[in-house]
């Protein structure tokens, strides 16, 4: 399940500008299953709301801060990932900035594409691989944006787009769990198969219990969100 924001958009029933806001229509529980529904909670909202400039980032910077905030511990390991996907300028620059700046010090990375043609220079800045970003006198932790144009990949593969929107994450990822000295959990066990009881049928859509094969035993799969 993944959250998923619009921003830049007038909502019914007022039709008021809004700069973040869930996009399958349920403020409270923004979360859709996967890529399939991201693209209809995409494709249902356009046919609901009337699309609004400017261009803001803070206020889905905020959100996606104040989400990770509540993972930073040993037990609770997580580290998220915003996705922002955009076709204009940013025009709340100094806004922004102060979010990232407060961002960087959570388990956060910030991935922001840019789609057309418009210019794209403030999002160089926001990437801070040349100089780190600071707001009011504070410099940020550390580097979590990195920014592609999505024009610079029409005549490559999507392999060297996908290699380099996730290029800076796992050292990303490293710098903040060394920085809060958070250490890898061991692997969960596998889960147990409960056999029903004699001339039981197992649960629907569930397998009959077939001894593990030399392959199966003891493996276990662990997953960063």
């Amino acid at each position: 399940m993944v959250p998923v924001y619009g921003f830049g958009a007038k909502l019914p029933p007022a039709f008021e500008v809004s700069h973040c806001f869930a996009l399958n229509g349920n403020p409270s529980n923004p979360e859709v299953p996967g890529v399939r529904g991201i693209i209809d909670s995409y494709l249902n909202s356009l046919s609901a709301v009337q699309l609004y400039g400017p261009t803001n980032f803070s206020n889905i910077i905020s959100t996606a801060g104040a989400i990770s905030s509540r993972c930073q511990t040993q037990q609770d390991q997580k580290y998220f990932i915003l996705l922002i996907l955009t076709d204009g300028e940013i025009t709340d620059m100094d806004a922004t900035v102060a979010e990232i700046v407060k961002a960087s010090k959570l388990p956060l990375s910030i991935i922001i594409v840019g789609v057309g043609s418009a210019n794209f220079g403030n999002m160089q800045v926001l990437d801070g691989d040349e100089r780190a970003l600071q707001s009011r006198g504070i410099v940020a932790a550390r580097d979590i944006v990195q920014f592609v144009a999505f024009r610079d990949y029409k005549n490559r593969s999507m392999a060297d787009l996908c290699a380099d929107v996730l290029r800076e994450v796992p050292g990303q990822f490293l710098s903040w769990m060394k920085a809060h000295n958070i250490v890898p959990n061991p692997p969960r066990p596998p889960p147990i198969y409960q056999a029903p009881p004699p001339g039981q049928a197992p649960p629907p859509g569930q397998a009959p219990a077939q001894p593990p094969s030399d392959q199966q035993k003891g493996g276990a799969i662990s997953l960063a969100k």
